[in-house]
């Protein structure tokens, strides 16, 4: 696996250091809402022996 930090640019402003940060997270948040479904799926039925209090399952009933 690429050692990111060797990827990343040394001297940048502050606002571009933002403007990158910001970038990335918004791929991340729009990413994982387009694939959610997908993720779920993966997590729940490719973790055999996954503890069930652990594993993402749906649960619609309210915490009270």
């Amino acid at each position: 696996m690429t050692n990111i930090s060797k990827l990343l640019p040394e001297k940048i402003s502050d606002e571009e250091a933002y403007n990158l940060v910001n970038f990335f997270m918004n791929l991340a948040l729009t990413l994982e809402s387009h694939y959610f479904a997908q993720i779920q799926r993966y997590v729940n039925e490719d973790t055999p022996g996954y503890p069930e209090y652990l594993r993402n399952e749906s649960n619609d009933e309210l915490p009270f």
